[in-house]
């Protein structure tokens, strides 16, 4: 039976390649001005040691191996019920080099990934939902994957075959 990981499709996706932010910045400057946004109150993770891979946080491509429809209802659940519409590459792992993937332990905690280990990161933990919740309750837009498990690729990803799914 195939797996599957996903990524959000980024908000002015061009081509059919996703970069790693430090390659995208050489690539794609204006888009890579765009995508290091959402770390301007986090810059520091940017240089995350990502020692299993030997590179930086900036230097993968992240993706859930939740599905996003399991994120959605679990914001729903505590009351984001105008939570938007997004969209989704629904990626085969076997399009992905295994030996390139690490999975974060936690934020600064990584081991390289085995296909095995999937079963037991599918799911959004509890410390996921229990700040899903303290967000709706100040009224603050979550992070939607923040606390829940990120499987890393040291790579590019052709997109240009991949299912969009929207949730």
């Amino acid at each position: 039976m195939e797996e599957f990981v996903y990524h959000r499709v980024p908000n002015n996706m061009e081509g059919t390649i996703i970069y790693p932010l430090n390659v995208l910045k050489n690539e794609k400057p204006n888009l890579y001005e765009e995508y290091v946004k959402k770390y301007s109150e986090r810059k520091e993770i940017l240089n995350v040691r990502i020692k299993p891979l030997n590179c930086f946080w900036n230097d993968v491509i992240f993706f859930s191996p939740v599905h996003p429809n399991e994120i959605l209802r679990e914001l729903e659940k505590v009351g984001f019920s105008k939570y938007p519409t997004s969209r989704w590459f629904k990626i085969p792992l076997s399009k992905l080099e295994i030996k390139d993937l690490a999975v974060n332990i936690s934020r600064d905690k990584f081991e390289l990934f085995k296909l095995e280990m999937l079963n037991k990161i599918n799911f959004l933990p509890e410390q996921t939902k229990t700040y899903y919740q303290t967000c709706f309750e100040h009224n603050k837009q979550p992070l939607i994957l923040a606390y829940a498990p990120h499987l890393l690729y040291k790579g590019v990803l052709d997109i240009s075959d991949l299912e969009v799914i929207e949730v």
